[in-house]
């Protein structure tokens, strides 16, 4: 029997069954697809995953040979500062040429999640990141920093413990901005918001060794 998918996204049990590699046939065509486009429900895979993992240890072996390739490989996380994005949309248009699919926080649905919530679980959903380390927009603050905005440094911290997305990380970075000393030794790529195409082929020959 096909399974539906009601308003718009994928039913709770629908989410069970793809979890626990029970779909085949077209059933699992019409949630792969919809998987595919709905970063929404993306979200509540990953999550129902992570529930799996920590309740129900003799069904892991079901999501290993699922697992084949990372889940939604083609998604790409992008962590950023603010509140100016114009670089980060031009960073999105690139992906999007690319095939990939851009995933920034601020465009997904909260979900009722907290901010660091909602940030962990796009990660969660994501193969790889691109970092967009750039000076606070903020003068005030710009002129008494050399550091990115604070969610940036925060969010490397998190994107290098998501076993999904390994080393499989790009670092751009203002030459204006200081990185913290735990972050310094990494390969950065020098990133001007204000011309941001400047570091598309760098940004590109990353992308392509990541074999996405």
């Amino acid at each position: 029997m096909q399974l539906p998918i009601m308003s718009g996204h994928l039913e709770d049990d629908v989410l069970e069954q793809y979890a626990l590699n029970r779909l085949v046939g077209a059933n699992l065509d019409t949630v792969d697809d919809h998987l595919l486009v709905c970063q929404a429900c993306q979200i509540r895979v990953a999550e129902f995953d992570e529930y799996v993992a920590a309740t129900r240890p003799a069904l892991r072996s079901l999501r290993v040979k699922k697992a084949g390739l990372p889940p939604f490989l083609r998604n790409v996380f992008i962590s950023h500062g603010g509140p100016s994005i114009t670089h980060v949309e031009a960073v999105c248009e690139l992906l999007e040429v690319l095939d990939l699919t851009p995933v920034v926080s601020i465009y997904m649905p909260n979900l009722g999640l907290s901010i660091h919530d909602k940030v962990r679980k796009c990660m969660r959903i994501c193969s790889s990141a691109v970092v967009l380390a750039t000076p606070d927009d903020d003068e005030e603050v710009a002129s008494q920093t050399r550091r990115t905005r604070p969610n940036v440094e925060h969010e490397i911290g998190m994107l290098q413990t998501m076993p999904n997305i390994g080393n499989r990380i790009v670092y751009m970075k203002d030459p204006k901005v200081e990185s913290p000393s735990n972050y310094r030794e990494k390969c950065w790529i020098p990133f001007d918001k204000d011309r941001a195409s400047e570091s598309f082929v760098a940004l590109i020959k990353e992308l392509r060794a990541f074999a996405l």
